[in-house]
């Protein structure tokens, strides 16, 4: 951090989300933080999307827009933001979702108080299609002390959520091959290059509606993407001298691929299961020779 108050980028990958993004982008206007830039790029939506990104950024340098030429996915799209961000701090925000006027004050000043910490979370409003708020989210705690975020049980990232562009840089960032869970990717990976914090406050307003990831088949599908996520961050950690952080984050791991296959198959169409059931457990070339792959299957069959 070289400043008080940096610039924070607000990033935002957008796809047909017509009917929220206008108010996605007035939460944004309306901070009470003075730093700040909107980056949006739009994945090539079918619907009006594009025409109200542009009006909006008629308002104001601060909001810039890109769009893709074809449509990608939302790993590419998010990874493109960043790399188009000027600010210090980024943070995601959905389109169709928005985020409380403190928001970006509050977290340039734990980012200023932490910064050891790659990553800043919150707690965030549950809301309904309107934007009308239900209830605070219930699930958001501190990661469970001693603990790393890949083998607590606890302490789940979820948004608002912010990271410091440095430690990003010393990460892959974005994975190009994630269409889901590309976030949680990302939180294991920023938890390899510095410590993350949680700040108890709601500063996010989660919108559910009938196309949100939230609903029937789209979370099981995006909690398979989230094993897939896990079992990458195995790989990577075992480059080290395996320790008993690392054993206890595999068996994390093995428990997590386990209560997955009771709950998770029966809510994914058989048109769809082998493509993200396979790579789930484990079929992917890139992990087939991995010792802790096999060692996470032979758990499984010991657990039946």
């Amino acid at each position: 951090m070289t400043k008080t108050n940096p610039l924070f980028s607000v990033l935002m990958a957008n796809y047909n989300n017509e009917r929220f993004i206008e108010e996605a982008v007035q939460s944004v206007q309306v901070q009470n933080y003075p730093d700040w830039e909107l980056v949006i790029i739009d994945d090539a939506s079918t619907d009006n999307s594009w025409e109200i990104i542009t009006r909006l950024a008629r308002y104001g340098s601060r909001i810039r827009i890109f769009r893709n030429k074809t449509n990608m996915n939302v790993g590419v799209t998010k990874k493109k933001c960043v790399e188009l961000a000027s600010g210090e701090i980024c943070g995601i925000l959905d389109a169709d979702d928005a985020i409380t006027p403190d928001a970006l004050v509050s977290m340039v000043e734990a980012h200023n108080n932490y910064p050891e910490c790659s990553l800043i979370s919150s707690k965030h409003y549950l809301c309904d299609e309107t934007l009308r708020i239900d209830r605070i989210s219930e699930v958001q705690e501190p990661i469970e002390p001693g603990k790393s975020y890949l083998e607590s049980t606890a302490g789940i990232v979820h948004p608002f959520w912010s990271f410091k562009k440095k430690y990003y840089d010393e990460t892959k960032g974005f994975s190009v091959d994630f269409v889901l869970a590309e976030d949680q990717d990302l939180f294991y990976k920023l938890e390899e290059v510095g410590e993350l914090y949680f700040l108890n406050r709601p500063l996010y307003y989660y919108r559910i509606h009938k196309d949100g990831i939230s609903t029937n088949e789209k979370t099981a599908i995006a909690y398979s993407f989230h094993i897939q996520a896990m079992m990458e961050a195995l790989s990577r950690r075992r480059k080290n001298k395996p320790n008993e952080r690392y054993k206890r984050e595999a068996r994390t791991v093995a428990g997590n691929i386990h209560n997955f296959l009771n709950w998770g198959i029966g809510k994914i169409r058989v048109k769809r299961m082998f493509g993200h059931i396979l790579s789930l457990i484990c079929l992917n070339p890139r992990y087939i020779t991995d010792w802790t792959v096999l060692r996470t299957i032979g758990w499984m069959l010991k657990n039946p």
